[in-house]
């Protein structure tokens, strides 16, 4: 018993380290503090878009917009005549979204970019 306690302690030890939780490493990992993390901040911008002309115009937009590498949320409303984009500007910029929006056979102008999101 006492064996199996000693081994539980070196363990524990081994895989906390002296300094408890702040500096995780394993064998294959490199060491990483919880502040080396990096959340990239997202931009939500409001994109004017015409030529939708039904509720599935705009679902057919987000659904492939979503799919676009560096969108995260979309909005669109075709009533509205609007679709609001949330992105990583690290990704995609808004004439790239205008693009892949006008791709789609709508034409879009940006009306206004949003402050940052984590």
């Amino acid at each position: 018993m006492k064996f199996l306690l000693i081994v539980g302690i070196v363990l524990s030890v081994a895989v906390l380290g002296v300094g408890g939780l702040g500096n995780f490493s394993c064998a294959g990992f490199s060491s990483v503090k919880p502040s080396s993390i990096h959340v990239a901040e997202l931009k939500t911008s409001i994109f004017r878009v015409e030529g939708m002309t039904c509720g599935g115009c705009a679902a057919g937009l987000r659904a492939i917009m979503k799919k676009i590498d560096g969108v995260q949320k979309v909005k669109a409303s075709y009533e509205e005549r609007k679709a609001i984009v949330t992105y990583n500007p690290a990704k995609i910029k808004p004439d790239q979204i205008i693009a892949a929006i006008e791709k789609l056979g709508y034409s879009a102008k940006l009306q206004k970019i949003g402050g940052t999101k984590n």
